[in-house]
């Protein structure tokens, strides 16, 4: 934008009906002052509520209204996709077996996160363990940006 925000800008979400029965509401207030074509980053907690269902990729809307409740910018839009529910402790007695099974030096928070890949496959986490540099690429590319 080519002006200064006003103060008490939100960042609230747009839901479908199909998305708001997967999705809390969002409501995040923009509590900081952003200047003419500034960029910044946001995190946006998408908690997904104890009845829904798993199924097929969904899309989540957000958008930014100003103090008076009127739209601007573009909207942010967020493709998920909701999961089988994993046993934490299930998923983390697996990590710690393979941890102590492999005769590699292996990071823990790495086979925890091959594990929920997976969907808490043993196997299959090997398997994906053999080969770092591909599984864990993403991480690796989050920290650079």
């Amino acid at each position: 934008m080519n002006w200064p925000w006003k103060p008490n800008a939100m960042l609230v979400s747009n839901f479908s009906a199909a998305t708001a029965l997967l999705l809390d509401e969002v409501q995040i207030p923009i509590d900081f002052e952003v200047a003419p074509e500034q960029t910044f980053k946001l995190s946006i907690p998408m908690k997904i509520k104890d009845s829904a269902v798993f199924g097929e990729e969904q899309t989540a809307e957000f958008g930014f209204y100003g103090q008076k409740g009127r739209p601007f910018g573009q909207s942010i839009i967020i493709k998920f996709q909701v999961a089988q529910k994993i046993d934490e402790v299930a998923l983390y007695t697996n990590a710690m077996k393979i941890f102590e099974t492999l005769d590699e030096e292996l990071n823990f928070d790495d086979i925890v996160e091959a594990l929920k890949k997976t969907n808490n496959n043993e196997e299959q986490a090997k398997e994906l363990l053999k080969k770092p540099t591909q599984v864990f690429q993403e991480q690796e590319d989050d920290l650079y940006d």
